[in-house]
């Protein structure tokens, strides 16, 4: 075990190294007492005639041995360098035998972590499925640096699944070698990854094993350059990146959100085209938020603001905004001196209202979800800030970032909903002391001061309304603005929940207000609708973000020329959206009738692939059955000419070889027979080709052949319990998408096969409830350009929680290329229950899509068949890993 030089002082000593190398001849008597050994004791051993010092040395220190639980080598040398012994030179050199000893018998911490890693980065090797992914986790706890994940996240074509492995183990070997203690934050982070749990708890083991807790401080992260704003907001994003890098689930949207104000459309483009892999597309946007931060400490707003729009990241959002508040001072006194002690009594008042009230509320009875629901119907935009809260307190909490220091509007419809009656009258003293406020204090005397009243996220220009005013500030005051809001107030059927946020400075007054982008477009007719009136109140411009929507620099005169030319323009502007509409409505119906035509032309362009195939087939039967009959005649002349021979030969025999004749002669007779037979049966398919609905005679499958809908209908109310097999041949999507429903929902549906017929990605997405939960089908074949990249894309997304498929047949699909690969391989490393899968006969991935493939086979333990070309026989036959997949490949 690694332990210090002074833990090792601490250890018992052997009877062996005490006689080899602490003789204190005469003085052991002295020894053994300074040691606290019994008097009665050591007289005995004293009293042993013809015993040499020396052996009573051994004798007295096996006694110390046998009797002190304490005994170690730190109280050996402190009793030879006591005063009364002075053995000072034996101490010294019984010391420095101790540390020669202590230097061959244990290895520094250090370099024992090091050898702990080295043993597994084998086994780690093969076990990583998804590197950039742990790469992310490890960044969070410090284990790699940023330029290692820049390296990792870097989306570049050129580097292969097992360079970026390389990367990250390099990276992980050097963290441990600077500082041996990352090991376990290493194995800590590998223990959360399936594919590699149990290697980390291996490595765990070791560590605990070999590292005694002495010497396990905890790392201290250093703090060194985090100075500038922008490095503690990257350090804020870092400790949030490891659930981050789990949670988005949706960063396409989250880039489209991000566009323009914290990434490029470049980036963008880079986030959209990575689709098809929720984890690298999610590395692509989390980079590109890295470097934001990085050059601004504000993106890291914006970023919050995005997080908090959906379910699943809105808890890290509020997670990231909590540090992001206690490091940055955002609520400075913007308003003169002597005003400070009026807002500041204002801002108490109100959080002694909010707490009054939420009290009172906390008390009742109250259904929580009730509540969420109201607020969510009200805000909708709060929901994923809802979702994950579980006390009455929590959803207030939420509630008041709707709410300003002089504004409890919302809190006051709430328990108006739920007549809380004890609240009311808090309300009302509160809304009381806020309209004292208002009227009292000047415009001038707020300018630049946020009304919030809670620390909130920067908004997103998107959802940034300012109304400026021709106004002189110190001639109004915040009861003004108030007014002018409540000029809108009637339009709040549009749900647009415009919300103050501050007072801006400036010549003229500007008022700065949140709307959640979804209804921006209602606020803008809303406005444009009440304009005269804001006008006449001295609104001056209207501006969404960077968009001036309307601007006037002249009050409209008393014979309402001014209003007349605006109400043109804003039937003008009601006209242009209605012939935008109908044109919209138009273009849809175009783009309805183009689909439709480009269906039949696809249903036309399969038919005749299909009557081509038909006849090639049939070609190639005939033309094997005619060679196969020419052999056969060949055969009999052979044997004929063979009967002849033997007839000569001996006449005894004469008999048997007529026999023998005759038998070859009724074979050759019923073969031909065979023969004819298949041809008839042959023909007698070309008869069938063009029937659309064949059911078995054993009642247990049904064919389509390119169905209809409505033939697809009729054979829907034909089925019962015992058909479990259903087959289409060269059928529309229409019919595909059509009849995949009664499939997927029907129970006793086993099997399902698709041949010649395109199932598109939008067919499959529109199923992905049913293709989780369907417990019935096991067998699902698409063959013969049935499927493409993005359908097998979308498949494999849908059938990961699927718990009954066992067999996946994509024979025969040209579509099918390496671009899918990753997915068919997360596939394999989360499905559980499938046990065959086909990419054989003319798919198109090539050695890299096969390689990607194969790592996922290290880890799935349950899949029996993978079937390949056997182009890639050799590929696969050189991995160094070949030996535990082998028995699962098989090479058509």
């Amino acid at each position: 075990m690694e332990i210090s030089f002074d833990a090792f002082l601490s250890s018992t000593p052997t009877i062996k190294e005490l006689t080899d190398h602490v003789n204190v001849s005469t003085n052991w008597y002295l020894v053994g007492t300074l040691l606290d050994l019994d008097q009665k004791r050591l007289k005995s051993i004293e009293a042993h005639t013809g015993h040499t010092d020396a052996h009573k040395t051994v004798e007295m220190f096996n006694l110390w041995l046998d009797t002190t639980p304490t005994a170690s080598r730190r109280q050996v040398l402190e009793v030879l360098r006591a005063d009364a012994v002075e053995e000072n030179t034996l101490a010294y050199k019984y010391e420095k035998h101790l540390r020669e000893l202590h230097e061959t018998t244990y290895v520094p911490p250090s370099t024992e972590a090091v050898s702990i890693l080295q043993r597994n980065i084998q086994s780690l090797n093969e076990a990583l499925v998804s590197p950039v992914q742990v790469s992310q986790l490890l960044y969070s706890k410090r284990c790699i640096s940023e330029a290692t994940l820049d390296e990792m996240e870097r989306i570049d074509q050129r580097r292969s699944l097992d360079d970026k492995k390389t990367t990250l183990l390099t990276a992980m070997q050097e963290a441990v070698s600077s500082d041996y203690r990352k090991l376990k934050d290493i194995a800590t982070v590998l223990s959360n990854v399936a594919q590699t749990r149990d290697i980390a708890n291996k490595i765990m083991t070791k560590y605990e094993e070999k590292i005694p807790r002495d010497d396990d401080s905890t790392v201290v992260q250093p703090q060194v350059g985090v100075v500038s704003n922008e490095d503690r907001a990257s350090d804020i994003l870092r400790n949030n990146y490891s659930a981050l890098s789990q949670s988005i689930t949706e960063p396409v949207h989250v880039a489209r959100l991000l566009r323009g104000e914290v990434i490029s459309d470049e980036t963008l483009s880079c986030v959209m085209s990575t689709r098809g892999s929720v984890s690298v597309s999610r590395a692509v946007l989390l980079k590109a938020v890295r470097d934001a931060v990085h050059s601004n400490y504000k993106h890291l707003e914006l970023f919050v603001t995005v997080l908090r729009k959906f379910s699943d990241t809105a808890h890290i959002g509020d997670t990231i905004f909590e540090e992001y508040s206690s490091s940055f001072d955002r609520h400075k006194i913007l308003f003169p001196r002597d005003m400070k002690d009026k807002f500041e009594d204002m801002r108490l008042k109100f959080g002694s209202a909010f707490m009054q009230v939420k009290r009172i509320f906390t008390k009742r009875k109250l259904s929580i979800e009730d509540m969420k629901e109201l607020i969510i119907i009200w805000y909708p935009d709060l929901e994923p800030q809802l979702s994950y809260k579980k006390t009455i307190g929590e959803v207030l909490n939420v509630l008041k970032r709707k709410c300003n220091i002089i504004n409890l509007r919302p809190l006051e419809a709430l328990a108006s909903e739920f007549n809380i009656e004890e609240a009311k009258p808090v309300i009302k003293s509160y809304k009381e002391e806020a309209k004292n406020f208002c009227k009292s204090i000047s415009v001038s005397l707020c300018l630049g001061e946020e009304l919030q009243a809670v620390a909130t996220p920067s908004r997103l220009l998107c959802e940034t309304v300012s109304f400026i005013f021709n106004w002189n500030p110190d001639e109004y005051t915040l009861q003004d603005i108030n007014d002018v809001l409540d000029e809108l107030e009637p339009l709040n059927k549009f749900k647009y929940h415009l919300q103050i946020d501050k007072v801006g400075t400036g010549r003229s007054v500007v008022l700065a207000c949140y709307c959640p982008a979804e209804y921006t477009g209602s606020l803008i007719m809303a406005v444009l609708g009440k304009i005269e009136i804001l006008q006449k109140r001295g609104l001056k411009d209207f501006i969404l973000g960077n968009c001036t929507i309307w601007n006037t620099t002249q009050i409209p005169s008393e014979n309402t020329e001014g209003t007349d030319k605006l109400l043109v323009q804003i039937n003008d502007l009601e006209a242009a959206l209605r012939d935008r509409d109908e044109m919209l409505i138009k273009l849809a119906t175009v783009k309805e009738e183009l689909g439709n035509i480009i269906k039949e032309l696809e249903a036309l362009k399969m038919n005749l692939k299909k009557s081509q195939s038909i006849n090639v087939l049939k070609e190639e039967v005939i033309n094997e059955l005619k060679e196969e009959r020419a052999s056969l005649k060949e055969k009999l002349l052979e044997k004929e000419n063979m009967l002849k021979q033997y007839s000569k030969e001996t006449e005894l025999k004469e008999t048997e070889d007529f026999e023998k004749e005759a038998s070859l002669k009724e074979q050759s007779e019923t073969r031909l027979q065979e023969i004819e037979l298949v041809k008839l049966k042959l023909e007698d398919s070309d008869t069938q080709v063009d029937e659309k609905v064949k059911w078995s005679p054993d009642g247990l499958r049904v064919h389509l052949t390119n169905p209809s809908v409505d033939q697809c209908k009729e054979v829907i109310s034909k089925l019962e319990n015992k058909h479990e097999i259903v087959k289409i041949s060269c059928s529309s999507s229409d019919s595909i998408q059509f009849i995949l429903r009664t499939v997927f929902e029907t129970k006793n549906i086993t099997q399902f096969y698709l041949i010649s017929s395109s199932l598109t990605p939008d067919i499959i997405l529109s199923f992905p409830s049913q293709l989780w939960t369907n417990n019935s089908l096991k067998i699902l074949s698409l063959t013969r350009n049935s499927i493409s990249d993005d359908g097998v894309i979308a498949l494999a997304q849908s059938l990961k929680c699927n718990e009954t498929l066992k067999y996946l047949h994509f024979s025969k699909n040209p579509g099918i290329t390496s671009a899918s690969a990753e997915s068919l391989a997360e596939l394999l490393c989360t499905n559980n229950t499938l046990s065959s899968l086909y990419l054989t006969r003319s798919t198109s991935i090539d050695t890299d899509g096969v390689v990607v493939l194969m790592e996922s086979l290290k880890t799935n333990d349950t899949l029996e068949e993978l079937w390949l070309d056997k182009k890639h026989k050799k590929t696969c036959t050189t991995l160094p890993y070949y030996g535990h997949i082998k028995d699962t490949l098989h090479f058509l």
